[in-house]
């Protein structure tokens, strides 16, 4: 059995989950509210190696990541996976679309899906939050309320 520890942003339910089941498949997965608490968490011997996302093909660079890196740690980039993303626009059942007045998503996922938003939602109020997963749990309990996950 694998007693590696593997850290990544969470809740679970993230593309970064994702992104470490595929890397790690055998590990034991802990997720963390920030990159920074990610990062804090290899730096101490919580877990052996922390997944995190740094770039992707539509809206570049993941600057969270690429801040933690930089300026706040000694971690070194020692794997890359690639990730396919494909997001959904999601609302809880009953919810029309003329109904949605907030999409809540990951502020990388907000810039991804700009043309869409703009085009389909534009007078929805676009709110960040830490990952998807989030959006997701927030959408479900917000009347009006959608996810992008």
């Amino acid at each position: 059995m694998n007693n590696q520890r593997v850290g990544y942003l969470g809740p679970p339910g993230t593309f970064t989950e994702e992104a470490a089941r595929r890397k790690y498949p055998e590990s034991r997965l802990i997720a963390f509210p920030t990159v920074g608490r990610v990062s804090d968490a290899v730096e101490r011997g919580l877990v052996e190696v922390g997944v995190a996302a740094i770039e992707n093909s539509i809206e570049g660079s993941v600057t969270d990541t690429l801040d933690v890196l930089l300026h706040n740690s000694e971690l070194k980039i020692c794997a890359e996976i690639l990730v396919p993303i494909e997001h959904c626009l999601m609302a809880r059942a009953g919810t029309a679309p003329s109904d949605v007045q907030v999409i809540y998503a990951h502020p990388q996922a907000l810039a991804q899906c700009r043309e869409f938003l703009e085009r389909e939602y534009g007078s929805a109020r676009l709110e960040p939050m830490y990952s998807n997963a989030l959006a997701a749990a927030q959408a479900v309990s917000v009347d009006g309320a959608a996810a992008l996950a």
